[in-house]
């Protein structure tokens, strides 16, 4: 990450979009402005005779004098009638009312009159053109928050007002991008033209114009690149269709199980799906996007309900009617015409963004196409989260107006001990499928038998949610319900489980023990084919670091050169020119010796280059008595400045204490729990080649631990 990348992810995002959209285009404005004053007063006078000019000798040589004095200087100043004027302007002034006085004329593109047709016109377009550039800006910010406010009044309003939004964002952007360019560009062409025009500019005043000219061309190439990558992004995507892990069942093979959920869906006032997948892997959902059941193939269409044979054979039946009823209430609440409406227009954008992100090169000229589209998704993100909580509050009143309140919530606190008891149990089987058993649900038994459900930890849930999430927290949810958690819910959410909601759970199905024989073959053939795949790619890394590599610091013959020349040349000075004067003289040859000395340790150092061994299992660090598992690295990050590198390696609690034999010359130092290495760049490798092998080693120790455990 380079120095202005560090700089723009340092700033928040709302500074970020501030500084490009209103900051910015104000800043060139002002800069416009004080160009068009600086070259708005262009004095010129009839010109007089020889005669006159005589007489107006004393004066002509005073304003020679003062030309003479701050011709050189960028930042010198005159006072003209009142006002104050600064190179180069100033003194192009000067010669003019030299040349006047003489009675004269300087013939050329650096005549006031010259420069002012030209630079006039050009401030003044950029000046008005960075002046709407940041009341666009800054209406657009204005309308985003208005948007954002009445897409909370309803869902229909969100769906309105983002489909206008994403109808208008490229001409928006468009238009203030082209405004940006056009300020710049006409800023350019000020700065160029003073830069030709005054023949009488320092070397430093034309590599100034040069810069200006530089950072204005880059910033217009990226711009307009910006633009025309953003065009024809803003697509509606069609849905690509979801995966289910599970079988899908008809009410042929489940007639009991289809009964079930449409005396559910009639008492919740729903729909019934068209769609029932059973499955093992999650939890209990319903969607109306296409959906895809592996490993059939099979191509869902409609309303699915997706129902989890691990839980449904844990809870209670009561639990089970309150779930149901739950995912059956967005039916009811029409969620299915606003996910199908609003889903393909809100991925659109974010693919978008997206892709505009990816492409940047440079991002300072896409920044302000970058951060409105970014505080434009957040503002509406906010709303959509806002009526997906919502609907998780009217689903839930869905079911307490079937079951009562306080079957659903036992159920919401059941449901949710027992995610940690299932997802246990699941992930064994997933790392050792052929070590697995053969039935499922004797296996949950068996798990909650020997652990039992541990209370779940919610005040955990409440400190990490954020408001733009989905679904709220548990104990929101339950005070929505009118049932506060309590140690007596706790108790009973939390109780064991008789046998007769399993013998009711199988009674759904014509043969329950040849679906759930089939459900956990899926999953283990799901889990082989994914861990095979993972095997490979754990291979693949524990590959790129099987073999012990040596760094060495790289040599230092640059420094030793030049501390050596300028010492020798201190030396020579001092003995020769500075004798006469002895504190001076003591002066030069000590930076003399310093420079020798440092030329003298650097060639030391570089006779000791060796700075550290990698290998597959340890780190070996020249200076250091003890050898470094990979496994004691917790982490590292690395700082550049120049040619210096700076490797701080963070060590686990269980590392051994370090006991430094020396400092390999200033390149190691280390403490309880950090070890800090510096070295002069890595011979015979660039720096990122370094860097992307040290990550390789280390990540390349916990593919074999992986490998080890799999």
């Amino acid at each position: 990450m380079n120095l202005k990348q560090k700089f723009l992810a340092k700033l928040p995002k709302h500074t970020q979009l501030a500084l490009w959209m209103v900051v910015f285009p104000l800043a060139l404005m002002v800069f416009s402005f004080w160009e068009y004053t600086q070259f708005s007063h262009t004095p010129f006078a009839p010109f007089l005779s020889a005669n006159d000019a005589q007489k107006n000798q004393p004066r002509i040589q005073e304003l020679q004098g003062v030309l003479t004095r701050i011709q050189d200087d960028r930042y010198a100043t005159i006072q003209v009638d009142g006002k104050r004027y600064g190179n180069p302007l100033a003194s192009q002034m000067l010669r003019a009312e030299i040349a006047r006085l003489q009675g004269v004329r300087e013939e050329g593109p650096a005549d006031d009159v010259a420069v002012s047709s030209v630079v006039l016109p050009a401030a003044l377009t950029a000046m008005l053109v960075s002046g709407a550039a940041a009341v666009m800006g800054w209406l657009g910010l204005l309308a985003v928050e208005l948007a954002a406010h009445r897409a909370r009044r309803s869902r229909d309003d969100l769906m309105r007002v983002f489909a206008a939004w994403r109808a208008r964002l490229p001409f928006y952007l468009g238009s203030v991008l082209v405004l940006q360019v056009v300020a710049i560009g006409a800023l350019a062409v000020v700065r160029a033209y003073v830069a030709y025009a005054d023949k009488h500019a320092s070397r430093a005043d034309m590599k100034l114009h040069l810069l200006l000219l530089g950072l204005a061309l880059v910033f217009m190439w990226s711009g307009l690149l910006t633009l025309w990558r953003l065009r024809g992004t803003l697509k509606v995507l069609e849905a690509d269709p979801g995966t289910i892990l599970g079988r899908t069942v008809t009410p042929q093979e489940a007639p009991a199980l289809w009964h079930y959920v449409s005396e559910m869906a009639r008492r919740a006032g729903a729909a019934v799906p068209v769609n029932i997948v059973v499955g093992i892997a999650e939890s209990f959902y319903v969607t109306a996007h296409d959906m895809v059941v592996q490993p059939a193939g099979q191509r869902l269409s409609g309303e699915t309900m997706y129902l989890p044979l691990t839980y449904l054979t844990m809870l209670r039946r009561d639990e089970i009617d309150a779930i149901v009823l739950h995912e059956l209430g967005h039916f009811a609440g029409d969620d299915t015409r606003y996910s199908l409406g609003f889903a393909p227009l809100y991925r659109g954008m974010v693919r978008s963004l997206a892709e505009v992100e990816a492409g940047s090169d440079n991002p300072w000229g896409s920044m302000p196409a970058i951060s409105f589209t970014a505080y434009l998704l957040q503002r509406f993100d906010h709303a959509v989260k806002y009526w997906s909580r919502i609907r998780e509050f009217a689903a839930d009143q869905a079911s307490a107006r079937v079951v009562g309140p306080e079957v659903t919530a036992r159920a919401l606190v059941h449901v949710t001990a027992l995610d940690t008891a299932v997802n246990e149990v699941m992930a064994e089987v997933a790392r050792r499928p052929d070590e697995a058993g053969h039935d499922l649900v004797e296996m949950l038994s068996q798990a909650l038998q020997v652990h039992g459900l541990q209370p779940p930890d919610f005040a955990q849930e409440v400190s990490t949610a954020h408001p733009s999430d989905t679904h709220p927290p548990t104990l929101e949810r339950l005070q929505a319900l009118g049932q506060p958690l309590s140690t007596p819910l706790l108790q009973a959410a939390l109780a064991p489980v008789d046998g007769t909601g399993l013998v009711w759970a199988r009674s759904l199905f014509l043969d329950s023990q040849a679906l759930q024989s089939t459900l956990l073959a899926d999953f283990k053939a799901s889990a082989r084919e994914h861990n095979e795949e993972r095997r490979q790619q754990l291979t693949a890394l524990a590959s790129e670091s099987d073999k012990s590599v040596e760094i060495h610091e790289k040599h230092g013959w640059l420094t030793i050169g030049l501390c050596g020349f300028f010492s020798l040349a201190c030396a020579v000075v001092g003995v020769t020119v500075m004798r006469s004067e002895w504190p001076w003289m003591l002066v030069t040859l000590a930076t003399a010796a310093a420079l020798a000395a440092w030329a003298g340790v650097t060639w030391r150092r570089s006779k000791t280059s060796l700075v550290m061994e990698l290998t597959p299992s340890v780190l070996r660090v020249h200076g250091v008595q003890e050898e470094l598992s990979w496994g004691d690295v917790s982490d590292y990050n690395i700082m550049t400045h120049h040619h210096a590198i700076t490797i701080r390696f963070a060590l686990a609690p269980s590392a051994p204490a370090l006991t430094r034999l020396h400092s390999n010359h200033f390149r190691v130092s280390c403490d309880k729990r950090h070890l800090v290495v510096k070295l002069n760049g890595a011979r015979g490798m660039k720096n990122d080649a370094f860097f992307e092998l040290l990550h390789s080693y280390l990540t390349g120790w916990h593919a074999r631990e992986q490998l080890r455990a799999m």
